[in-house]
């Protein structure tokens, strides 16, 4: 934050993924995304969005809690 006045946006996964039969599986729950999410703000993030691993439920959460 303290090297750029322009905004944060930021679009993180759902956690590092594991393999499954040759398949990355993200166990990280919507719940957990967002309570990382909260921190990202706080550390002066502005915008956020869901990539790899992340559902319209993980965004869901995010809203509740943000």
């Amino acid at each position: 934050r303290q090297a750029t006045a322009y905004p944060l946006l930021c679009q993180p996964n759902a956690g590092s993924p594991s393999l499954r039969d040759g398949k990355p599986v993200y166990e990280q729950t919507p719940q957990q995304f967002a309570e990382h999410v909260i921190q990202l703000f706080e550390l002066g993030v502005q915008a956020v969005g869901g990539c790899c691993g992340t559902t319209p439920e993980f965004i869901r959460a995010v809203a509740v809690h943000c």
